[in-house]
């Protein structure tokens, strides 16, 4: 399972194509894997392959949706396909936009006094979200970027740039929302959800 499945009656695309080892078709994988193989799959990704986790970017009913989906897969026309498809973009046109910005104030008082977790979860974490692409991160292995500053002594620096104190809670709120503290920063929003907090809990252990 290296690739997202491709609606069927369709040739994969030009990334799957250009991926090796070459990606395998899911209609055989919808019926050989049982559900709990395809639901870690989708959710930790393989390594040494174009298979991405996806634990950080949906959430469990999305990975579920996904386990079902491929399931179903091996049984559905390229007819049906579509009609569902048109169905679905046809959902989405009706309902209302949601709010994708909320307010510093609000992200504040939404994390009072959240937990951040372990370390060592912290540090998978990070690595999920990409931070090695711009900081050098004690711990976090990855490619020599020096984009941002370094984030080593993190935990025992008395502001979070510049702008406001280090606790755990403006940490994550900073995580979360970027460019709600700093206007003018070049961080960007990476979509950390809330219960992502043990970013922060590595943070604080770099000194």
């Amino acid at each position: 399972m290296h690739a997202l499945p491709r609606r069927p009656g369709a040739t994969a695309g030009a990334v799957a194509l250009g991926l090796r080892p070459a990606p395998v078709n899911l209609a055989n994988t919808g019926i050989e894997w049982p559900p709990k193989h395809l639901y870690w799959t989708i959710k930790h990704g393989l390594k040494l392959t174009g298979m991405p986790a996806w634990q950080f970017r949906l959430q469990e009913d999305e990975l579920w949706a996904l386990v079902a989906y491929v399931r179903k897969l091996p049984y559905e026309t390229p007819r049906q396909f579509q009609d569902e498809l048109r169905a679905d973009l046809a959902a989405q046109r009706a309902s209302p936009p949601g709010n994708a910005a909320a307010p510093a104030l609000q992200i504040r008082e939404t994390l009072g006094g959240v937990t951040a977790g372990h370390p060592d979860r912290g540090r998978h974490v990070i690595q999920q979200y990409a931070g090695i692409s711009c900081h050098e991160i004690p711990g976090v292995v990855g490619a020599s970027v020096p984009v941002g500053p370094p984030l080593d002594g993190m935990g025992v620096r008395s502001f979070i740039a510049g702008v406001m104190q280090n606790t755990t809670t403006n940490m994550v709120a900073r995580l979360r929302a970027p460019q709600q503290f700093l206007p003018e920063g070049a961080v960007p929003n990476l979509g950390v959800r809330e219960e992502d907090a043990r970013v922060a809990a590595h943070l604080e252990t770099l000194r």
